[in-house]
């Protein structure tokens, strides 16, 4: 499936666009968790493509949400974790 390297890798990048050093969530923080999501992206990718597919509107506009976000690191790990949790559904 060609989709799910390409959503895989602009997903990663697009949060960790958005990280510098700011409060409880580091760029640190938000580094792991954006490879978290992609290995998660990845696992379900193998496991379940069609949620993967289900899902992919959602998380362009999660990747959107965060670029536009600038500096709010918070709003980064928030929407990393809420992702996380549409994956692990």
């Amino acid at each position: 499936m060609r989709i799910l390297p390409l959503l895989a890798a602009l997903t990663a990048a697009a949060f960790l666009s958005a990280c510098d050093d700011k409060e409880s969530c580091t760029q640190e923080v938000a580094q792991k968790k954006a490879a978290d999501l992609s290995a998660k992206i990845t696992e379900v990718g193998t496991q379940d493509p069609t949620k993967l597919a289900a899902l992919a509107p959602k998380m362009q506009e999660l990747v959107t949400k965060v670029q536009a976000g600038g500096d709010d690191l918070s709003g980064t790990c928030k929407a990393i974790d809420d992702m996380m949790a549409e994956l692990t559904k």
